[in-house]
């Protein structure tokens, strides 16, 4: 049993390498590269299948020629704005049954769109999401949606 254990741990090890190496931005690589702040932050289960639906909805908005250039922007966007997400959390805590993103590693993408290119991640989010909780995020983070104001 041992043996077998060993061996499976070390299929986990080569794949999750794998997913590390590679250039492709695509949810897998998200995911992986979210877990990192979400488990310095928020330190709970999250439902995979969820965050992966979410990120194939989301992964369209970047607009990254490469994994690099993707974790430098969002390295950068992470260590500017940690205690306002950090105190987002905090202040919202009651709120992750109303709000399952709060509970996500998704939610730093969110944010990054929200600061980034708020109106997009609304269309985006229109056409599978549910836009009242965009509305609760994007009033949290200091931008709030307003439904008169369109680009």
């Amino acid at each position: 049993m041992a043996g077998l254990l060993e061996i499976a741990d070390d299929s986990f090890s080569n794949l999750n390498n794998k997913i590390i190496q590679s250039k492709n931005l695509n949810e897998t690589y998200l995911l992986k590269y979210l877990e990192t702040p979400f488990i310095q932050q928020i330190r709970c289960e999250y439902d995979h299948e969820f965050s992966y639906n979410n990120l194939n909805i989301l992964l369209p908005l970047l607009q990254f020629y490469s994994t690099d250039e993707f974790e430098g922007e969002m390295n950068s966007f992470l260590t500017q704005n940690y205690e306002k997400i950090g105190l987002i959390l905090k202040e919202r805590e009651s709120e992750r049954t109303h709000v399952p993103y709060l509970t996500q590693p998704e939610i730093f993408l969110i944010f990054y769109l929200i600061d980034r290119n708020i109106h997009k991640l609304k269309e985006k989010w229109e056409e599978k999401l549910y836009l009242q909780d965009l509305e609760k995020l994007c009033t949290w983070w200091g931008d709030p949606l307003d439904p008169l104001y369109e680009d």
